[in-house]
Order: C-alpha cells, then sequence, then structure tokens
C-alpha cells in the first residue's frame, strides 16, 4: 500500500455479521464519526438504497470534499434527503464512469463543499 494513504475507514454492520477479508483495517462507527475527520475526503461507496445513513453521515462531515460512488439521484443508493443535500451545498468537479455491471448505472463522482456553504 501506498505510504501517501491516509486512511480511517469507519462501517457498521448489522447486528450478528462480521467483516469478510478486507485489504485495509475499519473500525466499527456510525455517521457522527464524519465530523471527526474534517481533514480528510468523505467517501461514500453504494450507500443503502432508502436509508438516511448517507445524508446523516454528509451532515455531519465538515470537511470540503466528498467522493461518492453508486447510481444517481432515483438510482438504488442512499436516499432523496442525500442528493438534495448534495445539489444544495456541493458542486461537481470530477467524474468517472468505471466497468459497470448490467442493469447498474453507477459513477465515481467528487464533489466539493460550494463557497460559503457551511
Amino acid at each position: 500500500m501506498s505510504d501517501s494513504l491516509d486512511l480511517a475507514p469507519i462501517g457498521k454492520l448489522p447486528v450478528g455479521q462480521r467483516l469478510r477479508a478486507t485489504y485495509h483495517p475499519v473500525a466499527t462507527g456510525y455517521t457522527r464519526a464524519a465530523k471527526d475527520f474534517p481533514d480528510r475526503a468523505l467517501f461514500l461507496c453504494w450507500p443503502p438504497y432508502g436509508s438516511p445513513m448517507a445524508a446523516a453521515a454528509l451532515d455531519f462531515y465538515t470537511g470540503n470534499r466528498v467522493i461518492y460512488i453508486g447510481e444517481g439521484d432515483g438510482g438504488c443508493c442512499a436516499d432523496d434527503n442525500f442528493f438534495a443535500a448534495l445539489d444544495k451545498g456541493w458542486v461537481e468537479v470530477a467524474e468517472h464512469r468505471p466497468v459497470q455491471w448490467s442493469g447498474l448505472h453507477d459513477w465515481i463522482t467528487v464533489y466539493d463543499r460550494k463557497a460559503g456553504v457551511a
């Protein structure tokens, strides 16, 4: 692994489930942990459909960059509040279409906080 990476992965699993093999240690935590890392990007990868998790993490996060992997508004990731918050307080600065599974329409999108938005 590169020495230039500074990771602090945090995740929460349903009760009774365990993480399988990972490439980097993942600490157990909740969405409010996003506030503890304002100097790092908030990385959200396929947040659960219909779940308030992504919107809550975005609300707690005080940093300036979000990296989101998943389908867009109306797709099978996150909830309407998450996409509304992105529209209100963030500007898209980069996007990339990854290799996709049949029937999926995900993107890797990078957002920066809009100036003057807290």
